[in-house]
C-alpha cells in the first residue's frame, strides 16, 4: 500500500512538472507573437512618444553623408499625425560638420497630407522652413503608420535581445514602396516616380510593443539615380502620450491647424 502511494505521488509530481514544462515552452513560443501583436496595436490605435539615439548614413554614388543625434518622435494614429523633434543633430558631409535642430510635422488635413519642416543650424544653407500639402492618394507613405504596418505585417522572428534588462523580441522584414509622380491640376507634375526597398535586418520589440532598437537599409531608385540609406536607432525613453502642444503650435503657425 505504501509502495502504491509513493508511486502515485511520483506520477503526480511528474505530471505537474510535465505540465509546467509545456506551459513555460508555450509561453516562450507565444511571447514573440504577443510582442508583434502589441506593436501593431500600438502603431494603429495608441498615442506614443519615443526618444531614440539615431544615426543615418546616406550614400549617393560615391558621396556619403552621416547624421547622428537624439530624436523624439510623437505620433497619434487617431488623427493621423506625427511630430518629430531632433536636437543637437550632427550632420557630416564632405568632411564638414553641421549642427542642426529640426522639427518635422506630418498630418492628414482634409483629403491631403501636409508636412512642415523647420531646420535651424550653424550653417545658413541648412536654415529653412517649408510647408506643403499634396493629395493623400499620392502620399500615404509620408505617414509612418503605413510603412511600419507593412514592415510588421511581413516580420519574421529571428531571436531575442534585451533593452535595460528587459527582453526584446527581434524580427526581420522587407517591403517595397512605390510612389508615382504627383500631378496637381491638369498639367503640373511634382517629382519623379520613386521606388524604395526597405530591409529591416533587425527590429527588436519589447513585450508591450515598443520598438527598442532597429537597423534598416533603404535603397531608393529615382529616375536614373539610386541611393542607399542606413538607419540605426536605439530607444532611450518612451511614454504613451502625444505632443499635442507642439503639434498645435506648428500647424497653427502654418495656417493649417
Amino acid at each position: 500500500m505504501r509502495t502504491s502511494l509513493a508511486a502515485a505521488l511520483v506520477i503526480v509530481v511528474l505530471a505537474v512538472a510535465a505540465l509546467a514544462y509545456l506551459l513555460i515552452n508555450q509561453e516562450i513560443r507565444e511571447a514573440p507573437e504577443i510582442a508583434l501583436s502589441n506593436a501593431k496595436k500600438l502603431l494603429l490605435s495608441e498615442n506614443f512618444t519615443g526618444t531614440y539615439y539615431v544615426t543615418v548614413t546616406t550614400q549617393v554614388n560615391s558621396r556619403a553623408s552621416t547624421s547622428s543625434g537624439i530624436s523624439t518622435t510623437s505620433r497619434s494614429p487617431s488623427i493621423n499625425a506625427l511630430v518629430s523633434n531632433s536636437t543637437g543633430l550632427l550632420m557630416e558631409f564632405d568632411g564638414r560638420v553641421v549642427h542642426v535642430n529640426s522639427t518635422v510635422v506630418v498630418w492628414m488635413h482634409g483629403d491631403e497630407v501636409c508636412q512642415v519642416l523647420i531646420s535651424i543650424s550653424n550653417a545658413s544653407p541648412y536654415n529653412r522652413t517649408a510647408t506643403f500639402c499634396i493629395p493623400s492618394n499620392y502620399s500615404k507613405y509620408l505617414l509612418p503608420f503605413y510603412v511600419d504596418e507593412e514592415l510588421l505585417g511581413n516580420a519574421t522572428y529571428i531571436g531575442e535581445s534585451s533593452w535595460n534588462g528587459e527582453t526584446t523580441y527581434c524580427f526581420k522584414s522587407e517591403i517595397t514602396v512605390s510612389q508615382p509622380s504627383i500631378t496637381t491640376g491638369k498639367t503640373t507634375t511634382i517629382g519623379s516616380p520613386i521606388t524604395t526597398v526597405i530591409n529591416a535586418t533587425r527590429l527588436c520589440i519589447l513585450s508591450n510593443g515598443v520598438t527598442a532598437s532597429a537597423t534598416l537599409y533603404e535603397t531608393s531608385r529615382l529616375s536614373h539615380q539610386s541611393f542607399t540609406t542606413v538607419i540605426n536607432e536605439t530607444l532611450i525613453s518612451y511614454s504613451f502620450t502625444f505632443n499635442q502642444q507642439l503639434f498645435t503650435q506648428i500647424t497653427s503657425r502654418a495656417g493649417l491647424g
